[in-house]
């Protein structure tokens, strides 16, 4: 093997073993206060789905458990770079999760080391950065070797009081739908047929508009079951005191004329037309037997576009310039390139532009680099492109004037 390969093998090891440290202790340092639930591991790190480890509760009890998460990192040394995801640390109404924990580990025998953060303390200290599509919180480790701040005392009571305070304090309804935000119980909801995903016209929207109700429709069940909590504490009271701990709780979800509040979910209307414009799109495609000669052209513009866009905040300022040349009757294509665009967009408000002097078989779109510079980035350029491919070859291929006939 050759010594460079042998060097990269040897801190991938290294590497390997040391997360496993790292997963070892925080297990340990976590099972003497929680049950450790579960256990994910992905690029961020391993997460612990952690409970209080208690018998008096269970997750089919009317006011039952929380859970929290707890992210372990081991540091080889003051240069490695701690990096989470932002989402763990705030809810979808931006504020902080108080059941969520980050845990450093460091050190090997009698030097091991180990440093709790929850995520006011993240937000606080850390920088941001934009990794791929997704926004994440990092800092070097140095920030935490180098002072004895955040770090596990002996005793580690103190750090498990904070844990365990945090669980006791969350309420059943934010604490469910975090969960759900970040994946843990959130694969039960049946998702969008197949059909839904093409990328027919550029509506890669569908399968997230449809996602995020049944999110917003989860968080209200949630919320509903919490208030029949509340509704059940009031009608087993036998003391002035316990009726009025419900009352309170009731009261923080009234308006001013006492009536229970939900937030209802996202208005649909838009979903239901475009998903009724795919079916009617996909559905001619099928009787034109062109379904899978679309899919291919769209597929390939996609490949053309992510090659292209691996220098666009520097080459494509203004654009990207699409020719596409394919056979009208069955979509086969000839050619399919990119190439800068320096005309188009700097006096345009439009995001695309379609060539009015398209034939069949042969067309050219301009799409505006600005677009693909938005988070995210590819999906967000991918669409615009395949909206407008759409436009300026389908209603040819389907006998119609504009796509608006469909």
């Amino acid at each position: 093997m050759p010594t460079n390969d042998r060097t990269l093998a040897a801190g991938s090891l290294e590497r390997m073993q040391n997360g496993m440290l790292g997963e070892a202790r925080t297990r340990a340092f976590l099972a003497n206060r929680f049950w450790v639930l579960e256990r994910s591991v992905d690029v961020h790190g391993a997460d612990f789905l952690i409970q209080i480890n208690s018998l008096a509760t269970s997750v089919l009890d009317d006011r039952p458990p929380r859970f929290a998460i707890v992210q372990t990192k081991f540091a080889q040394g003051g240069s490695t770079r701690i990096s989470i995801p932002s989402s763990y640390l705030k809810r979808d109404d931006g504020s902080l999760s108080r059941e969520f924990f980050l845990i450093v580990c460091t050190g090997y025998g009698d030097d091991e080391r180990m440093f709790l953060l929850d995520a006011e303390e993240i937000d606080d200290l850390f920088d941001t950065a934009v990794d791929g599509d997704k926004e994440v919180r990092y800092k070097p480790a140095s920030t935490f070797l180098r002072s004895t701040n955040y770090e596990i005392t002996g005793a580690r009571n103190h750090a498990l009081n904070r844990i365990e305070r945090s669980l006791r304090d969350a309420t059943y309804s934010t604490n469910r739908f975090w969960l759900t935000t970040l994946g843990y119980g959130a694969g039960n909801a049946p998702s969008l047929p197949d059909v839904y995903h093409y990328p027919v016209t550029g509506h890669e929207d569908l399968p997230d508009s449809f996602k995020d109700w049944k999110k917003a429709a989860s968080r209200i069940l949630d919320e509903m079951e919490e208030v029949a909590s509340y509704l059940q504490d009031g009608i087993a009271a036998t003391w002035p005191s316990e009726l009025e701990k419900a009352t309170d709780e009731l009261e923080s979800r009234t308006d001013f004329d006492g009536n229970l509040t939900f937030k209802s979910p996202p208005n649909m209307q838009d979903f239901y037309r475009a998903a009724e414009y795919q079916i009617n799109l996909v559905s001619r495609l099928r009787s034109k037997g062109l379904e899978g000669a679309w899919l291919r052209l769209a597929e390939q513009g996609q490949r053309v576009t992510g090659n292209s866009l691996a220098n666009v905040a520097n080459d494509y300022r203004a654009g990207l310039h699409f020719t596409i040349e394919y056979e009208p009757a069955s979509l086969k294509v000839t050619k399919f390139q990119a190439s800068p665009e320096e005309t188009f967009c700097a006096t345009s408000a439009q995001i695309s532009f379609i060539d009015p002097r398209n034939t069949p078989g042969h067309v050219e779109i301009c799409v505006r680099a600005d677009v693909a510079a938005r988070v995210p980035q590819r999906p967000t350029y991918l669409s615009t492109l395949t909206r407008a491919l759409s436009h300026a070859i389908l209603p040819a291929v389907l006998d119609i004037d504009t796509l608006d006939d469909i």
